[in-house]
């Protein structure tokens, strides 16, 4: 049985990983709900209070492959667990991901490691009872197998470094046993580890000491015989030198058969450092342009790490096309100097998208160190060892491009502490400690022109510099686009600016002109698109297919027909993939945008993928959750606008009094969507859409006494009410200018527009209720008293 964390009373919280992973309250085990629910506590603990990313979560609960469920999945495991442990122990939903803190709580594998390192410093300090001692304490605590009760992904990723420092453990106690001069009562379990472990030189080498001190000799010789024909077989290597110096010294009869001897410490061999300097960057961009703060930044951010003693961490993300690996290039060739040792480079995809395996890489870092072929080792964790001792004394710069995970980028991180580390990828990989980010944008026109005149040339920009201009906004700002462009102006005469402008400008061709032998801005985008989990693939499709310039959240909620926190994590999806961008957060929340060229690429991936019905109801229900909102912030500010027949959407009634705690501000945030909603139901034949969108606004528009805007909404929603014979439109809209005339004082107007609007509603065979302009309670108090004293339509 494993020993207790500590005394278990009322009050004391126990996680328990070394064996099954159990939780303990007030001296009771209570049990978990399966092993997801086991793995997601046991991985947040091993995390020790960092983030541990959904992505990550993700793979551990569901591997490479997680059901079209995962996200509201996982945050069902995470309420159940925070629901079991209440104040105790918190999971905080931290983006991209939670994390656990665990206050006063105990857990056996944080106790584990803090007796096992104070147990191997009494060992080295030669305090042999004390090391004995607590090593012992610290080994009782394992129950079993760590990790017993998880998913398999788990098991595969945590167990190796448990039971790796277990092991290590193990060996330092039986070390101060022997010290001690308990060989005899040592060999029976001495001879089962090493049966159990046959690689182990060190578990090797201690029997081989304790055999000769119980006078067996040639036992002891013959287990050094074993061990060298199985690392011979096994691992193609030959036994270490601590082993062999061993077996000589037995063979002599030369140990020292002491109690107060240390005994052997069987460490694998380091490689041989080789002269050889690397240099394997690409060579630079001659014409890069622009992110000089950048390239400051980034070579700051390197040379300050190597220079302090600490590898230095940088990070560019950014999205698809955005300029990340020739940032990158760039500031690696900017501070090669800062570098003597050289300087090592790796594109971590593969020509097809696919990740790069990174045994792979390693093996190729190792030749470009100086590792002959033939030493190069097969093995993945020997070609780490190999890889971070040969940099562990030098100053190298390592660049890693278009890296897909953390767990591709981990073994290739050096150990040596003047190291720096240049990684470019997406989705910033925010579980790798120490790493500072930079995070790129497009650029705005004027760099677009500058860049487009670094390839084409100042004179035809000077030229057309109109033609220029428009060319650069209609790429967006990404560079990608922006270099095919410029190639395609220069590889022949038959473009000229105006003429690929004008090309570009018609939305349908515009990717198809974005182009150029290996260099395509919609391969480049579909690759990250098609990177993404189902759910998130179907939300960009379907906001792709809106004409607004940004939206929150609960947009996606309405596309997806999900809840708005599920939708919350939707969103974190794309916007860690880098297709949607975060705006400033203005009250009220959050907002996203879609960058038009990966709009174009989504859409075209919807009308591939979705069913001609589906796009349209997708579109209803966000028009239609715009409309739910924005009716019923109209109504908290006084307004009481009729209702058509607009599809609604309606979301959660806490969710909506959060987002409506002031009206006004949550009109100010959505104004452009709204009138943007506005034009592309008038586009789209959406009357009710149209016209019941033009009556929520007028209020907020009436507050602020912009009354060119009443006017102006109403007129766009007047032509597709009367163009569709919509009559309650037409007259809701005859109404609403009624209501405007009035407020201006042009009694003559108000008193037209409401004698039409009252024919209409003849016609329709019910009155509407008259709207009178003595007592009229729709206009808010700034539009004026005086507007509406003594006055009647």
């Amino acid at each position: 049985m494993g020993e207790a964390v500590g005394v278990t009373e009322e009050g004391r919280v126990e996680f328990r990983i070394l064996g099954p992973v159990e939780v303990w309250l007030d001296g009771r085990q209570y049990s978990l709900d399966g092993s997801k629910q086991r793995t997601v506590l046991a991985a947040l603990l091993l995390a020790k209070g960092r983030i541990l990313a959904d992505d990550r979560l993700s793979s551990l609960l569901w591997g490479e492959e997680p059901p079209a469920t995962a996200a509201a999945q996982l945050y069902t495991h995470v309420s159940r667990l925070r629901k079991l442990l209440g104040e105790r122990a918190a999971i905080r939903r931290q983006r991209p991901g939670y994390l656990i803190e665990i206050g006063s709580a105990q857990i056996d594998h944080v106790e584990f490691e803090r007796l096992s390192t104070a147990g191997r410093a009494a060992l080295e300090a030669g305090s042999y009872e004390d090391a004995s001692a607590t090593l012992g304490r610290a080994l009782r605590l394992w129950r079993g197998p760590a990790l017993a009760n998880v998913t398999e992904h788990l098991a595969e990723m945590g167990l190796p470094g448990l039971e790796e420092a277990r092991t290590v453990a193990l060996e330092s106690r039986i070390e101060a046993d022997l010290a001690l001069g308990r060989s005899g009562p040592l060999l029976a379990e001495l001879t089962s580890l090493v049966a159990l472990y046959p690689l182990r030189e060190r578990l090797r080498a201690l029997l081989m000491i304790a055999l000769y001190r119980a006078d067996r000799q040639a036992d002891a010789l013959n287990v050094f015989h074993e061990g060298r024909t199985l690392l011979a077989e096994e691992l193609g290597v030959d036994a270490g030198p601590g082993l062999t110096g061993l077996y000589q010294e037995i063979l002599n009869g030369e140990l020292q058969v002491g109690p107060g001897r240390t005994p052997l410490r069987a460490d694998a061999p380091e490689p041989a450092a080789s002269e050889q300097r690397p240099s394997t960057l690409p060579s630079d961009v001659p014409d890069f342009t622009g992110r000089q703060c950048e390239v400051r930044q980034i070579a700051e951010l390197l040379t300050t790490g190597a220079g302090s003693g600490r590898s230095g961490i940088a990070m560019i993300t950014g999205m698809p096309g955005v300029g990340k690996s020739a940032l990158a290039v760039q500031a690696a060739h900017r501070c090669r100097d800062d570098f003597p040792d050289g300087q090592l480079y790796a594109d971590l995809r593969e020509a097809n998208g696919t990740p790069a395996d990174s045994v792979l890489v390693l093996g190729s870092f190792l030749r470009s160190l100086g590792m002959p072929e033939s030493d190069v080792p097969q093995d993945r964790a020997q070609r780490i060892r190999c890889y971070r001792s040969l940099l562990a004394d030098r100053r190298v710069l390592v660049v890693l491009d278009n890296a897909a995970s953390d767990r591709q980028v981990r073994c290739l991180l050096p150990s040596g502490p003047e190291c720096g580390v240049l990684i470019t990828s997406r989705s910033p990989l925010t579980t790798l400690e120490g790493t500072q980010l930079v995070d790129l944008e497009p650029f705005d026109v004027s760099e677009s022109v500058a860049m487009l005149s670094g390839i084409i040339g100042r004179e035809p920009v000077v030229a057309e510099n109109k033609a220029v201009a428009r060319l650069a906004a209609a790429c967006g700002g990404l560079p990608l686009a922006l270099r095919v462009a410029g190639a395609r102006l220069v590889s022949g005469g038959h473009h000229s600016p105006g003429r690929l402008a004008n090309r570009l400008w018609a939305e349908s061709g515009r990717l198809d002109q974005l182009r150029l032998g290996s260099l395509d801005v919609r391969a480049i985008l579909e690759g990250a698109y098609w990177d993404l989990d189902p759910r998130a693939r179907t939300a960009l499709r379907r906001l792709a297919l809106l004409e607004v310039p940004d939206f929150a959240s609960w947009v996606t909620a309405a596309v997806l027909e999900v809840g708005e926190e599920d939708a919350e994590d939707v969103m974190d999806v794309l916007v860690g993939a880098r297709l949607v961008s975060v705006l400033g957060r203005p009250t009220g929340g959050v907002r996203y945008r879609v960058h038009d060229l990966v709009r174009l690429m989504a859409r075209e991936r919807a009308a591939a993928e979705e069913p001609a019905g589906e796009r349209q109801a997708a579109l209803d229900r966000a028009m239609g959750a715009w409309l739910t909102v924005a009716a019923e912030a109209d109504r908290r500010l006084g307004g009481e606008a009729p209702a058509g027949g607009a599809s609604r959407w309606r979301l959660g009634s806490g969710y909506l009094r959060r987002l409506l705690e002031d009206p006004l501000t949550w009109f100010e945030q959505e104004e452009g969507a709204l009138v943007a909603v506005l034009e592309q139901a008038v586009r789209t034949g959406r009357t009710a859409h149209a016209w019941e969108t033009a009556q929520s606004l007028s209020g907020y528009f009436g507050h602020h006494h912009r009354h060119d805007d009443w006017r102006r909404t109403h007129q766009r929603a007047w032509t597709v009410a009367h163009a569709s014979g919509d009559v309650l439109g037409q007259a809701a809209i005859l109404q609403g200018l009624a209501r405007l005339s009035a407020v201006l004082g042009d009694d003559g107007a108000s008193r037209g527009y409401a004698g039409q609007a009252e024919m209409l509603n003849g016609q329709l065979g019910s009155r509407v209720k008259e709207t009178a302009v003595v007592g009229w309670t729709y206009l808010h108090p700034a539009a004026g008293a005086s507007a509406i004293a003594g006055k009647r339509l």
